[in-house]
């Protein structure tokens, strides 16, 4: 994809319903894609509302050949599953992740027995079995992880080590397990523990900081910032849920943008529906943006686009 030459990057935050998938594109010399979880890869999806857009049709609308990084934040599906349809349409460079499960070869039982976290894990043994069929290069990040491309720095950061060893320790058993009722009460437990273990990412573009925090509380997003820094861009965590922001966290971090990647429908009753007035009672001057739609028109769009330009500027513009 090609960068505008006023611009050192874009930021694009699709609108892929309920779900997470933002694609960055360096520009000049470096000229790299990095892509942060992928969304979902159920059909219906889209079917529903032809506004939104999978990843398999981004990459394909934008010609997009090679993904030079792409970050698994953790195996939920509207996270993790719409990587499946592109391991072979694209060539992908290096894989950071930091969950592993065996491939399942039954998927539909699989489903059947653990619903929505079943896809989602059903996801994640595949992958790591593609990746190791084609010899794409995976790490598994159990510790801070630090990428560097010219005025571009990306952190990764993991739970923390005994959050990390516990949920995969807890994968791990799932599958030794036999009887039905162990089973579901397990999967329960690792369901509630993989958004407070994801994977968070904090760039910075020039002097641009953009937060990407998956779907943890804010406790786990206040250690990706100096107390110096000014935050420019939080993605909402977990897709606009107040109980995972924090008044204190508003005041001491006013982003100056916020985006929210969540659709209208109130899935899992998110976004929280206090969301902007939360947001604006502890931090007026925050401006919130929706990948789902605009807020101010109504309209609804296939994302949001964050344009860097070279003095550390940013605008915001809707994906049409």
């Amino acid at each position: 994809m090609k960068v505008d030459g006023s611009t050192v990057a874009t930021v694009d935050f699709l609108n892929v319903g309920f779900g997470e998938c933002t694609i960055i594109h360096l520009a000049g010399e470096v000229s790299k894609t990095i892509i942060i979880d992928a969304g979902d890869s159920m059909e219906s999806i889209y079917v529903k509302d032809p506004s939104r857009i999978s990843l398999k049709e981004y990459i394909k609308i934008n010609g997009i050949e090679v993904i030079d990084l792409l970050i698994i934040t953790h195996p939920h599906p509207d996270h993790i599953s719409g990587v499946t349809p592109i391991i072979d349409v694209v060539e992908i460079k290096e894989v950071w992740l930091h969950l592993l499960a065996p491939y399942q070869e039954n998927q539909h039982s699989f489903e059947m027995l653990l619903g929505p976290l079943g896809r989602g894990l059903f996801s994640l043994g595949y992958l790591f079995e593609a990746f190791k069929q084609r010899n794409i290069p995976y790490e598994v990040i159990d510790n801070i992880r630090k990428l560097k491309y010219h005025n571009f720095d990306l952190i990764a950061f993991p739970p923390h080590i005994d959050q990390f060893i516990n949920i995969q320790a807890q994968l791990d058993l799932l599958y030794k397990l036999e009887d039905e009722t162990p089973v579901k009460n397990l999967a329960s437990q690792i369901d509630r523990g993989l958004n407070e273990t994801s994977l968070t990412v904090k760039i910075k573009i020039n002097d641009c900081i953009i937060l990407l925090t998956s779907d943890v509380k804010v406790e786990r997003v206040e250690i990706m910032l100096e107390s110096h820094e000014t935050l420019s861009i939080l993605q909402a965590p977990h897709h606009g849920d107040v109980n995972h922001l924090s008044d204190d966290f508003l005041k001491r971090y006013p982003p100056e943008t916020i985006i929210v990647s969540a659709a209208y429908e109130g899935t899992y009753s998110l976004p929280s529906s206090n969301f902007d007035s939360f947001v604006k009672e502890h931090h007026p001057d925050g401006i919130i943006f929706y990948t789902g739609y605009n807020k101010d028109s109504g309209k609804k769009h296939r994302g949001l686009r964050v344009n860097l330009f070279k003095n550390s500027k940013f605008e915001v513009v809707d994906i049409e």
